[in-house]
C-alpha cells in the first residue's frame, strides 16, 4: 500500500511516524519484559533459599541473584538479592564441594565493574577527598 506513495507526502510521514512509534512501544516491552523476567526468577530464587530447598546444581538459584545484582535499577530489589546471596552462602558453607568461593569471586569481579553497569556500586576504596571528609565528619561529631 505505501508502494504508490511519494516518501515525501503527508500520508507517509504519518506512515513513518505511527511506525516509528510503534517500533518504539515494542522496544519499551522487550526490556520492561526482560527486567520482569529477570525479576520473577530472581524471587523464585529467593524463595527456594528461604525454604532451605537447594537443589543440586545451584546455577538456577545464583544466576538471577547475581544478574540483578548487577542490572536492576531499583535499590530494594538490588539489595534484596544480595541479602539472599548472603542467605545462600551461609546455606553452603557446609557443601562439598563448596561454590561460596566461586560466588565471592564473581561478586568481586561484578561490584568492580563500571556503575552504569551496575547502578548502586561505587568505588570500594575511598578516595584521599572522601577519607578527609569522612575524618572531619567523625572528628566533629564527637567534639
Amino acid at each position: 500500500t505505501t508502494a504508490g506513495l511519494n516518501v515525501n507526502s503527508k500520508q507517509w510521514l504519518a506512515l513513518e511516524s505511527k511506525r516509528q512509534q510503534a517500533q518504539s512501544t515494542v522496544m519499551e516491552t522487550n526490556t520492561e519484559w526482560q527486567q520482569l523476567h529477570l525479576r520473577v526468577h530472581m524471587f523464585t530464587a529467593c524463595a527456594a533459599i528461604n525454604l532451605e530447598v537447594l537443589p543440586d546444581k545451584l546455577n538456577p538459584l545464583v544466576r538471577p541473584l547475581m544478574e540483578t545484582v548487577k542490572k536492576e535499577e531499583n535499590t530494594l530489589i538490588q539489595s534484596y538479592a544480595a541479602s539472599f546471596i548472603a542467605k545462600l552462602l551461609q546455606q553452603c558453607a557446609s557443601r562439598s564441594p563448596c561454590p561460596n568461593s566461586k560466588i565471592v569471586k564473581n561478586l568481586c569481579a561484578s561490584a568492580c565493574m563500571d556503575p552504569s553497569a551496575t547502578p548502586s556500586s561505587a568505588c570500594p576504596v575511598p578516595t584521599a577527598q572522601e577519607h578527609a571528609k569522612g575524618l572531619e565528619y567523625v572528628y566533629v561529631g564527637f567534639s
